[in-house]
C-alpha cells in the first residue's frame, strides 16, 4: 500500500514535471465525453483535500493549509454536496453535530462544545444540499461560512456533484475519472488505508480505489499523485470562527509538524 503514496517533496517535483502531460489527459477526458469542472484548470500547482460532503473548517483543514503552503501549493477542496448524510462516516455526522474547540482548561485539558444544529435521525437519508438547520440556514451555507475563516478565496471550493452525476453517482464508475485529476493536474492529500474513518473505508479502498488506481497506472504508465495525510483525533474538532491565531490553541499536536515529510518540505522550500 505504501507504494501508492509519494512524499510531498516528490509530489511537488512530479506535478511540475508532468505539466506537459495535461493536454494528453484532457484529450482523454474529452474522448470519454466527461464533464470536467472548469475550476480544475484554474490553478497550476494544486493540493486537493477531497471531502465526501461539504468543505468546512476543522483543524484538519487548518493543518492541510499549512501542509500545502510548505510545498508552495494552492489548497483546494473538492466537495460532494449531493451526497447523503446516511453513512458510517463520523465526518458526515459531525456536519450536523460539530464539536468545537473552546479553550484549554485546568491541567491543560481541552474544553469542547458540541452544537446540535439539527436532528440526524430526520436528515440521515437526505442529500446534504437539501438539509436546513434548526436556525433556518442551509447546512452547506453554514459550513461554507466556517470555511471562509481560512481566509482563502471561495474559488478554492469545487463542487463535484455535477461530475459525479454523469456517472449516476456510482463510485465504481466515477473513481477512475476522479483519480485521473491527480495524474498531472493536482496532488491529492488523503489516506485510503488509515485516517478518521479507516475501518468504514476498507471496502471502498479494496473494491473501488485500488482497481481504479491500477487501471490508470496501466493506462498512462504513471500513477495518481497522492500524499498520505497524517491523522490525529484532535483534527476532527471544529475551529471557532476567526481568521488567524489557531496555532495558539495548540489543538493540532506538535508532533504532526515534526513529521519527516513536513521537515522535508521546509528543507526543500
Amino acid at each position: 500500500m505504501e507504494h501508492m503514496y509519494c512524499s510531498p517533496v516528490d509530489a511537488r517535483r512530479l506535478i511540475e514535471a508532468r505539466h506537459p502531460l495535461r493536454k494528453k489527459i484532457e484529450a482523454w477526458w474529452k474522448s470519454q465525453g466527461w464533464y470536467i469542472p472548469e475550476q480544475c484548470f484554474t490553478f497550476d500547482a494544486v493540493a486537493v483535500a477531497a471531502k465526501p460532503a461539504v468543505a468546512t473548517c476543522r483543524y484538519e483543514d487548518i493543518f492541510f493549509v499549512e501542509y500545502a503552503a510548505r510545498l508552495g501549493l494552492t489548497p483546494v477542496w473538492m466537495e460532494y454536496t449531493k451526497s447523503v448524510l446516511s453513512s458510517e462516516s463520523s465526518f458526515k455526522r459531525s456536519l450536523l453535530h460539530p464539536v468545537f474547540y473552546v479553550k484549554h482548561g485546568k491541567h491543560d485539558g481541552m474544553v469542547t462544545e458540541k452544537r446540535k444544529l439539527g436532528p440526524i435521525e430526520i436528515n440521515k437519508t437526505r442529500p446534504l444540499d437539501t438539509i436546513i438547520l434548526d436556525s433556518g440556514l442551509s447546512l452547506v451555507a453554514y459550513h461554507h461560512e466556517l470555511h471562509r475563516s481560512l481566509n482563502l478565496p471561495h474559488e478554492t471550493i469545487i463542487d463535484l456533484s455535477k461530475f459525479y452525476h454523469q456517472f449516476d453517482y456510482v463510485s465504481r464508475q466515477y473513481y477512475i475519472g476522479f483519480l485521473s485529476f491527480f495524474l498531472a493536474h493536482a496532488v491529492l492529500f488523503d489516506d485510503y488505508h488509515g485516517g478518521e474513518d479507516a475501518k468504514a473505508a476498507e471496502c471502498l479502498t479494496k473494491e473501488i480505489f485500488t482497481p481504479a488506481y491500477d487501471e490508470l497506472t496501466n493506462l498512462f504508465g504513471i500513477s495518481p499523485l497522492i500524499v498520505k495525510m497524517p491523522w490525529h483525533e484532535h483534527l476532527k474538532f471544529y475551529a471557532p470562527p476567526q481568521k488567524t491565531g489557531w496555532n495558539a490553541h495548540k489543538v493540532i499536536p506538535e508532533q504532526l509538524f515534526q513529521l519527516d515529510a513536513l521537515k522535508e518540505c521546509v528543507i526543500a522550500a
